[in-house]
């Protein structure tokens, strides 16, 4: 036997037994755990008791006040919030929700969604990420208002820069029964449309759609905006849509797509359009364009936030080509227009047309019937320049720098070659410099000003003819020879106030 040289009969006399069933350190030790999951599975009994029992509708008051500080605008919840809340995909639904009109715009509502249901993923949103299951709106219904003086009664930016609306990723979009009007007392336009996108799992794809009508400086207009389907959508996979727009003999076609879903600052599409005047795309764009005889032109256009650009531009304008590049900076005072264009055959009388002249009319020539009916009334009156109204308030709506060449010019007045110009239009004043023509030997070179920053444009003109002879502009032969030769140079200035080209000259 061994002996335990540690062991001391009297103190384990004097210790009694461990007992079994007392605790030891380590028992002990794990007891503040179980209170705490003791505790938290009451209060999660109790959640669920109070989320059964408890009127969410005490919530519409702190969303009201949140929703009107957002949008600037009177918010109201007419109806019952019910929350779904124990969930892995929470959900809630609010009805009758009433947005109003701020007070220029009168005392009609600007918008009311009868029902808006919306379903999250809980995980993502712990890491700060919105993952919008599904959203349904019923009965959506806007009116949507821009008076003479621009305003518009949905702009919710309170006098910050605009910006493009973005939304979270929504996997399932819903709308039924939309409806939504417009009305812009400055581009005379009225529209009335239905917008629905009820596209189910298992059914044909109806996809989103935009249609409607209206009319724009009294014309008939016809809009229609068709989109793939928007369920399943993937973030990072582009939306497709189609775009038709009819304005009387206007006509916009356009095949695109949204790159990020939902993201509406970023998308493109190649369009085309083709009608009997620029100038009438003016309502539609809101970019004041020159008055044309009829047009037919495509190209891709691409928005990055707030600059809108056209590449690849091709057509012909009256008859004469034109190619190049425009954009357009809508996040300025004034929007600002850049272009880089050019003409590889300009057939000279379509240029008329900037200045409210009509096209030669004829076999063989392109006009519009208003533009005929322009050179009949001309010819009538026998007037030299015309006397069409320049429409001041669409110049100072824009700022510009276009830059301009014709390489080859035909059926001029003068034996012009080629041509090129710089338009830059600052706050309302048109300034044309350098202008050049070129001749079969010289050139004309100088500027051209239009100020329209009072309400009768002035109007300077500064020309300069340089190398030209003049057997060359004044072909006039005796027995076969020129009867006038040698070299000749000349000066043109030229200032009067006046709304249009007849009465600047007058």
């Amino acid at each position: 036997m061994t002996l335990n040289p540690t062991y001391d009969p009297r103190r384990a006399r004097a210790e009694p037994a461990p007992d079994p069933l007392s605790p030891t350190p380590e028992r002990r030790s794990r007891h503040p755990w179980r209170w705490v999951a003791a505790i938290l599975a009451l209060l999660v009994i109790a959640g669920a008791i109070l989320a059964a029992i408890w009127d969410w509708n005490w919530f519409r008051g702190p969303l009201e006040r949140a929703a009107s500080a957002r949008l600037h605008r009177q918010v109201t919840i007419a109806g019952d919030l019910n929350v779904k809340p124990w969930s892995w995909e929470p959900s809630a639904t609010v009805d009758r929700i009433v947005i109003a009109n701020p007070a220029w715009a009168g005392k009609e509502a600007l918008g009311s969604i009868a029902r808006l249901s919306v379903q999250i993923r809980l995980l993502p949103l712990l890491r700060g990420d919105v993952d919008i299951r599904r959203l349904a709106v019923v009965r959506p219904t806007f009116k949507l208002v821009a008076d003479a003086q621009g305003r518009q009664n949905w702009d919710f930016s309170d006098g910050r820069a605009p910006k493009p609306m973005a939304l979270p990723p929504i996997h399932n979009f819903i709308i039924e029964d939309g409806r939504l009007s417009y009305a812009d007392a400055r581009r005379k336009i009225q529209f009335d449309g239905r917008i629905n996108a009820q596209e189910k799992r298992g059914q044909a794809a109806r996809g989103f759609e935009l249609t409607g009508q209206g009319r724009i400086n009294a014309a008939p207009f016809r809009a229609q905006v068709v989109g793939g389907p928007l369920i399943n959508i993937e973030r990072n996979k582009p939306y497709p849509f189609n775009v038709d727009l009819r304005a009387g003999d206007t006509v916009i076609t356009a095949r695109g797509a949204v790159p990020k879903p939902f993201d509406f600052g970023a998308f493109y599409m190649a369009a085309s359009a083709k009608g009997p005047d620029l100038a009438d795309v003016f309502p539609l764009t809101g970019v004041p364009l020159p008055n044309t005889p009829p047009y037919s032109l495509r190209g891709r256009v691409t928005r990055s936030g707030m600059l809108w650009t056209i590449d690849r531009l091709t057509g012909r304008v009256g008859d004469s080509d034109l190619a190049g590049g425009i954009s357009v900076d809508t996040g300025r005072k004034r929007p600002f227009l850049k272009a880089d264009l050019r003409t590889n055959s300009l057939d000279f009388d379509d240029v008329g047309t900037l200045f409210g002249a009509a096209p030669k009319t004829g076999p063989g020539e392109t006009a519009s019937p208003e533009q005929v009916a322009l050179a009949r009334q001309m010819v009538a009156q026998q007037r030299l320049f015309p006397d069409a109204r320049l429409d001041v308030t669409r110049i100072r709506a824009v700022d510009a720098d276009v830059s301009y060449r014709a390489l080859s010019i035909r059926d001029a007045p003068v034996q012009l070659t080629a041509a090129s110009a710089r338009v830059r239009l600052t706050d309302g004043v048109l300034r044309a410099s350098p202008l050049r023509m070129d001749l079969p030997r010289g050139r004309i070179e100088g500027f051209v000003t239009l100020d329209a920053r009072k309400a009768t444009p002035f109007t300077e003109l500064d020309l300069r003819m340089t190398g030209a002879r003049i057997e060359q502009l004044v072909p006039v032969a005796y027995k076969g020879a020129p009867a006038l030769t040698g070299a000749l140079v000349a000066r043109a200035r030229l200032s009067g106030a006046g709304d249009s080209v007849h009465k600047a000259f007058a």
